[in-house]
C-alpha cells in the first residue's frame, strides 16, 4: 500500500507536465482555461494558414466566457507564428529565385508588415487606441493579414 503523500506526489508531477505543455505566460494566465488556449491555437494556426484575417472572436462560442482571454491569446501566438513563417518563406522562396542579385526587393507581406508596424508605432506612441482599420486606406486587402500582425505586434511592443 503507498502512503499517503505518494498520491499527492504523483498529482503533483502530473500537474507539472501537464503545465509545461504550455508556454509559461500561458501557465501563468490561464491555469484552468488550458483548453480554451489550446483552442485558440488550433484556431489561430487555422485561420493563418488559410490566409484569412486575424479574428479570434469567431471562435469565441467554441469556449467559455471566463476563459475567452485564454483561448485569444492562444489564438493570436498561432496566427503571428504562422504569418511569420509565411512570410518568412515566401521571403526565401523570393530569394532563391533571384539569388543573382545581392539585394532583392522585399514581398508584398514584408512590406505591407513593415508599413503596419510603422503605422503602429506612430499610434502608440501618440496615444491612439489599436486600430489597424484607421489606416485601410493603406493597404491591399489581399494583404491585409501582414499588415495587421505588423500593425499589431508594433503597436504593443511602443506602449
Amino acid at each position: 500500500m503507498a502512503p499517503k503523500h505518494g498520491v499527492k506526489w504523483v498529482c503533483t508531477v502530473i500537474g507539472l507536465l501537464l503545465m509545461c505543455a504550455l508556454p509559461a505566460h500561458a501557465n501563468d494566465k490561464c491555469g484552468s482555461h488550458k483548453n480554451a488556449y489550446k483552442q485558440g491555437q488550433k484556431d489561430g494556426k487555422h485561420d493563418a494558414e488559410k490566409y484569412r484575417s486575424s479574428d479570434p472572436r469567431v471562435g469565441a462560442h467554441k469556449v467559455a466566457k471566463d476563459g475567452y482571454h485564454c483561448y485569444e491569446m492562444g489564438y493570436e501566438e498561432a496566427y503571428a507564428k504562422v504569418a511569420r513563417e509565411q512570410i518568412d518563406s515566401n521571403h526565401s522562396s523570393h530569394h532563391s529565385s533571384s539569388h543573382h542579385d545581392k539585394k532583392a526587393a522585399p514581398s508584398m507581406e514584408e512590406e505591407y508588415y513593415d508599413d503596419g508596424c510603422t503605422k503602429g508605432r506612430r499610434d502608440a506612441e501618440a496615444r491612439m487606441s489599436m486600430a489597424y482599420e484607421r489606416h485601410q486606406g493603406d493597404y491591399d486587402s489581399r494583404f491585409e493579414s501582414a499588415y495587421k500582425l505588423g500593425y499589431e505586434r508594433c503597436w504593443k511592443e511602443s506602449r
